[in-house]
């Protein structure tokens, strides 16, 4: 049972691995409508990767 737990702590961990590596993917690709938004976008995923979320929501309405 305790195995169990684990690989699902795992998994999770590895899927929040994988969104964040996107979306640091993403903000280096994308163009946005000021290069001081791409710049706080950068370092509020590399300092706080819950911000992933956020940039996904609002993502549409930073871009060009």
């Amino acid at each position: 049972m305790n195995t169990f737990f684990n690989l699902i702590i795992l998994c999770l961990i590895i899927s929040f691995i994988a969104v964040w590596g996107y979306a640091i993917y993403d903000v280096i690709r994308a163009k946005f409508k000021s290069k001081n938004i791409k710049i706080t976008w950068t370092v509020l995923i590399f300092c706080l990767p819950v911000s992933v979320i956020f940039y996904f929501q609002y993502k549409k309405e930073l871009i060009k």
